[in-house]
């Protein structure tokens, strides 16, 4: 009898601390939310990054760009479900996470991504650019914040955010 008690006592003691569950929609709007910013940014950091490579490093033309786009297209392809998986392991689709740890966890796996491309590029002697590497995960970091803030405007607006 005392074992349920406590038992019990726990268990609610957990429920209370578990964060409401977001509405599917929100889910599916943050899902496809961050796939356009994903997408937005590297294709943004293809094309800005000859721009200011040509500024800060003048004189470096060893590799042609078009060889860089050709590799960043295959990273991209398996970086942006890393990170989008990544998301779902800290509840970012599923519970209501507050915001500054969204911050948190969005800077938090676009550092560890940036490291985990870089390594991987150089570990498998590709040529890469460190600036279309930086530009591209400082790109994502931005535009991921700028897409939620914009799914939840709208799911506030539309009463979906409501508890």
């Amino acid at each position: 009898m005392y074992g349920n008690l406590v038992y019990s006592d726990y268990a609610s003691e957990l429920k209370s601390k578990k964060r409401p569950l977001v509405r599917q929609v929100v889910s599916m709007a943050l899902l496809f939310g961050d796939l356009i910013a994903i997408s937005s940014a590297f294709l943004l950091s293809i094309l800005l990054s000859p721009i200011f490579r040509n500024i800060f490093f003048p004189g470096e033309q060893n590799i042609t760009f078009a060889d860089y786009a050709r590799v960043h297209d295959v990273f991209f392809i398996w970086m942006c479900p890393l990170v989008i998986l990544l998301f779902f392991f800290k509840g970012h689709y599923t519970q209501r996470v507050p915001w500054w740890s969204q911050v948190q966890h969005i800077l938090l796996i676009s550092l560890f991504c940036f490291m985990l491309d870089g390594f991987i590029r150089f570990a498998m002697h590709v040529p890469f650019s460190r600036m279309l590497i930086s530009m591209s995960w400082i790109f994502v970091f931005f535009f991921i914040l700028a897409a939620r803030l914009a799914v939840f405007k709208m799911a506030k607006d539309r009463n979906l955010w409501d508890i």
